[in-house]
């Protein structure tokens, strides 16, 4: 791990943290009541926009999927968690984030979500720490609008690791990524993190389908939002 690495790492657990008090920053990791999201309904729709996109890959594909236990990386406000815990019997939370963290109890609490809500609070710099943290293979790994805020791709590729590590065999991805069309707009970035975080990261779509498949997650399809860059892949841990 290079100091540079660390630097920008740093930035970015500095900038999520400061969802504790800071408006601007509760709106982009999508909390209720901030910003884009003060009306609930639209907030709401977050969490079932992605789910509807995941049960319809379930759908056409004929997978049916075990709702036991499942993990997303970067659980933001927690629109994402209090759907699918609708559903699962048990929903770990990653994120850099305490105050994003206490935010997604509070929601589950007051909406009495049904699933078992597990935070799982993992500093930027150091992604392993999931390992302690999660005891038991998942079903399912989420992960939406957050990949595009890694320090870099390398980092984004170490988490297709983690997860990999996590998924029990036939287990799920649901990953969102940024994706690299060429133009200057959503190109990876290495420096400047508060200034570039909504897009810091972006992959190229065929390199990003060979890494999850070269770390076992078997890509079965992938769905682009050519509006604002957005591949979201589908795979099965083999």
């Amino acid at each position: 791990m290079t100091d540079r690495n660390e630097c920008i790492e740093q930035d970015a657990q500095d900038l999520w943290s400061q969802s504790s008090d800071r408006d601007l920053i509760r709106d982009y990791a999508h909390w209720q009541g901030s910003g884009r999201w003060k009306d609930e309904r639209a907030w709401l729709t977050i969490g079932e926009n992605t789910y509807a996109k995941f049960r319809r890959y379930c759908r056409l594909l004929s997978v049916d999927p075990e709702k036991r236990t499942m993990l997303e990386w970067g659980t933001g406000g927690g629109s994402n968690i209090v759907r699918f815990g609708q559903e699962w019997r048990t929903c770990f939370g990653v994120d850099i984030s305490t105050a994003s963290l206490e935010e997604v109890m509070r929601q589950c609490r007051e909406r009495e979500v049904p699933a078992t809500f597990r935070p799982c609070l993992v500093p930027a710099k150091d992604p392993d720490h999931i390992k302690t943290l999660v005891d038991e293979p998942i079903d399912l790994f989420l992960s939406t609008a957050v990949f595009q805020h890694f320090p870099s791709q390398a980092y984004g590729y170490h988490v297709i690791v983690l997860a990999a590590q996590m998924l029990k065999k036939g287990g799920l991805a649901f990953i969102q990524i940024r994706y690299d069309d060429g133009h200057e707009k959503f190109k990876s970035r290495s420096e400047k993190y508060d200034v570039y975080a909504i897009r810091f990261t972006s992959y190229k779509i065929d390199e990003f389908w060979k890494v999850m498949h070269g770390f076992n997650i078997v890509p079965i399809a992938v769905d682009l939002d050519p509006n604002v860059n957005y591949a979201t892949f589908f795979g099965r841990k083999a």
